[in-house]
């Protein structure tokens, strides 16, 4: 049988102070591969992994369905004179075909394997049997992907405390809200981010606790920014703490997003949701950031709103896209409850006790977002026969309290200081981060979780901690460890970790694509 493969070599880049090449590209056949080796003009064989993310193959070649998983990458040791040879194609089929190949070529190549060309894989030479078998090792092909370029995403709090208590939070219980400060210092912060910061291309500074609450923020900020000018520096604030002088920080540090938490248009839709919150503080204090950012002109920090979804609130949750807008929004993340801890007392305010009522509101968010020009991240419809309409005593949500907030801060805004007006442009991000495809989750390949300044998680909802910091010297060593590796390997298998109990991805609670906007 005739077959028909198109390669092309994407890059081949010289690593530092190596004789290695890091190269990347891509190869399609009619039919997906299970292996690819590279075979040197002297018979030595290289793996190489395939099976990476390429989502522009797909756009490319919508005709074959496993475009998207059409990429590979290597890290080779061989010298620039080496770059030519031979690739070894291994088809699911179980048959493996060679082809000659050039590292020097930068454009696509398209070539027909006849009949004849066809091998057997009990006829493959020694060396590329050796190959074959590397091929296999995945958590060697996960640790080579870093070399190649992958990046985490690293969370953590800077402090075990938070300003309000949120009703759906563990912060409105005492034993958590009293408990004793413990602050991260700037010294214990480098020696915990160290071992990883190569790795790190985007940094979480909140998961569960309030960060501008520490008293080291500042200057942990400032640390990671002139550590890496290209960092992806994020947060997540009830804004409450968020004073003159961490705004003009926030701008001068060119921190790349905040996400506001922000539930509700009414003045008392929001205090009696984020306990000990002020609505007209909440409110200025974020204009008061816009009007800053807008005044220096870099466009930066990028503003996300949390809107947790209640049945008290949902009423408001078309209107707050007009809130979220005239702040300076990008995109709002509307979510439904989460249990944060045993006991939780809310269920009734869930909206899966409401279906046919959230589906109403949730096409008139998506439909409000694109009119305005704000990308929308939502849960997915309820399954439900039911349709819901407003009732006449359905209430109405009024911008009344927030133009009066507005109004007050517009008063009393403050002009950028003179060191900020000389920032002009915006801290270039990194791409974002190489996924890994075909698993049942992407985040113990992608992400790591601090969680109460100790435990060391995938992410910010799995229950068992894969390792703590007071048993080991490197956070690196618990990343590439044996948990983390046992986790991914079960991941690889499409199946949940021994962790993943009540996960709100997988209940559909969080949500995980976004509603573009028109604009």
């Amino acid at each position: 049988m005739t077959t028909t493969v198109q390669y092309c070599i994407d890059a081949v880049e010289r690593l530092p102070d190596s004789e290695g090449i890091h190269l990347r590209g891509w190869l399609l056949g009619q039919s997906p591969l299970h292996c690819l080796v590279f075979e040197q003009q002297d018979g030595r064989a290289h793996t190489i992994f395939i099976d990476q993310n390429r989502p522009d193959l797909q756009i490319a070649f919508p005709h074959i369905l496993h475009a998207q998983n059409s990429g590979f990458c290597a890290i080779l040791d061989i010298k620039n004179s080496d770059t030519q040879g031979h690739l070894w194609l291994g088809f699911q089929s179980g048959v493996w075909a060679r082809i000659p190949v050039s590292f020097a070529e930068r454009t696509p190549i398209t070539i027909q394997i006849q009949p004849e060309q066809w091998i057997h894989s009990d006829a493959l030479p020694e060396a590329i049997n050796e190959a074959v078998k590397r091929s296999d090792d995945l958590e060697e092909q996960f640790r080579l992907s870093f070399a190649a370029g992958r990046k985490l995403t690293l969370r953590l709090d800077l402090i075990n405390k938070c300003n309000l208590r949120c009703v759906f939070c563990h912060y409105s219980k005492d034993d958590v809200f009293f408990r004793p400060a413990k602050n991260i210092s700037p010294e214990q912060f480098k020696a915990i981010y160290q071992s990883l910061a190569p790795l790190v291309g985007d940094i979480m500074l909140s998961c569960a606790d309030e960060p501008l609450a520490s008293k080291n923020f500042s200057e942990i900020l400032a640390y990671l920014r002139n550590g890496n000018p290209r960092l992806v520096i994020k947060f997540c604030t009830n804004a409450m703490l968020m004073t003159a002088l961490i705004r003009r920080v926030l701008v001068q540090q060119q921190v790349n997003q905040i996400l506001f938490s922000f539930d509700g248009v009414a003045k008392t839709t929001l205090e009696s949701i984020r306990k000990g919150s002020k609505f007209e503080r909440v409110v200025g204090n974020i204009f008061a950031l816009k009007h800053l950012r807008d005044r220096v002109g870099t466009g930066r920090p990028d503003f996300v709103f949390n809107y947790v979804m209640m049945v008290q609130n949902l009423h408001e949750s078309v209107a707050f896209v007009n809130i979220a807008k005239s702040l300076g929004a990008s995109a709002i993340d509307y979510r439904h409850i989460v249990e944060a801890y045993t006991g939780f007392p809310l269920s009734a305010e869930q909206l899966s006790n409401q279906p046919a009522r959230f589906n109403y509101y949730r096409e008139r968010i998506l439909e409000e977002g694109r009119r305005l020009g704000v990308n929308i991240y939502i849960p997915p419809p309820f399954s439900t026969e039911n349709t819901w309409f407003p009732p006449g005593n359905e209430p109405v949500a009024s911008m009344a309290d927030f133009d009066a907030a507005i109004q007050s801060t517009s008063d009393s805004l403050e002009e950028a200081p003179t060191s900020l007006s000389k920032i002009v442009s915006a801290v270039p991000e990194f791409l974002p981060s190489e996924t890994t495809t075909n698993v049942f989750c992407d985040r113990p390949f992608s992400e790591i979780t601090i969680r109460n300044q100790n435990e060391v998680l995938p992410c910010p909802w799995y229950q068992t901690p894969l390792g703590r910091l007071e048993e080991s010297a490197k956070l690196s060593d618990i990343f590439f460890g044996t948990a983390f590796s046992s986790l991914r390997q079960d991941m690889r298998q499409h199946k949940p970790g021994p962790g993943c109990i009540h996960c709100p991805i997988v209940e559909k609670k969080l949500p995980t694509n976004i509603h573009m906007s028109d604009a």
